[in-house]
């Protein structure tokens, strides 16, 4: 919502999903206290929530209200596959997309969103 969706409907979805992902940090921050992961071990579990939590300095959030939350996402960040995954990502984003702004939308969004959506930075269109 805070990057794609038009200026005019955005209100509600922020909040809502704002509230969403904080609700889901405060989960997350109790259930790792004590614990190195999400599970008894690293797993599949960590890399998915790894990815969203992630996310978290792209929209000027913070964890700092979530010690646990940020100690484990520290740790993650740390792990040599992960650097390599992310610098993988980095790398790819350096070259020029071939894909027009409306073909990256339609794929991205389906045809009816993307005939609603707010030109994006970075891709040819």
């Amino acid at each position: 919502f805070i990057r794609y969706a038009p200026q005019e409907t955005r209100a509600y979805g922020q909040l809502r999903y704002l509230g969403e992902v904080r609700r889901h940090w405060d989960v997350l921050d109790k259930h790792l206290a004590g614990r190195d992961y999400i599970a008894d071990e690293y797993s599949i579990a960590d890399m998915g929530a790894y990815t969203w939590v992630n996310l978290f300095d792209r929209f000027n959030y913070t964890l700092d209200e979530y010690p646990d939350l940020k100690r484990w996402w520290s740790s993650i960040a740390e792990r040599p596959a992960v650097k390599r995954a992310y610098q993988a990502v980095a790398d790819a984003r350096s070259e020029p997309a071939d894909l027009s702004m409306t073909d990256f939308q339609k794929h991205m969004f389906g045809s009816e969103a993307a005939k609603t959506m707010p030109p994006l930075k970075g891709i040819r269109g």
